[in-house]
């Protein structure tokens, strides 16, 4: 009687052993499938910042994308920066554009910068407070987007010494009109005299 008891125990814990072994296997067998799937989706995750930096760096903007070339009129020029260029992200995008436009010096950045965006004529009707009866540039878009740029290009960025800057910039633009004119008009005058006379006898035969 004993001996059968002890046999039939043993057999029930042998059954249990070989029950609890399939269980750990197939926990065992679970844990690696979940554990495979969060592996791949970790490796997705990783690739996925390379794909958005490299499609960033092939659409980086440039300043052509906002002004292909230099306004050469005040009300263009104030049309799109108090109209179109409204946006943080658009001021942002053109903060980045300025950075090529760099120079040694920030007199030279902000120099390079203003000749960009429009032509000593459009300059020539502005101040950076609005004296003598100009517009004031400092109301502009510009004016702040301009001085970020140059920030993210030189160490230290002093308002007092970049308003100098905007200012020498502005202050010079009349005389560089001039400047252009007269030498438009000398250029005339030069193709106007060397035009050749018409002899006598071409004179006599109009007549």
């Amino acid at each position: 009687m004993s001996s059968t008891l002890i046999g039939d125990e043993d057999a029930s814990s042998s059954q249990m052993d070989v029950g609890s072994s399939n269980t750990r296997l197939d926990l065992v067998y679970k844990v690696c499938k979940r554990n495979e799937k969060l592996l791949m989706q970790l490796l997705q995750c990783a690739h996925q910042p390379r794909i958005s930096n490299e499609n960033h760096r092939t659409q980086v903007t440039i300043i052509e994308d906002f002004i292909p070339e230099p306004f050469d009129d005040v009300v263009e020029l104030e049309s799109f920066f108090n109209d179109h260029l409204t946006t943080v992200a658009q001021k942002r995008e053109m903060v980045s554009a300025m950075g090529p436009l760099k120079g040694s010096t920030i007199n030279e950045s902000v120099r390079r910068m203003l000749h960009r965006v429009a032509t000593d004529k459009v300059w020539a009707q502005f101040s950076v407070k609005g004296k003598a009866g100009k517009k004031p540039v400092y109301k502009l878009s510009l004016y702040k987007i301009i001085y970020r740029a140059c920030c993210n290009i030189h160490t230290t960025v002093p308002e007092k010494v970049y308003d100098e800057a905007v200012r020498n910039v502005l202050r010079h633009a009349p005389s560089k009109v001039d400047k252009h004119q007269s030498k438009d008009k000398n250029a005339e005058q030069v193709h106007i005299l060397s035009q050749p006379y018409p002899d006598d006898d071409e004179e006599e035969d109009a007549v």
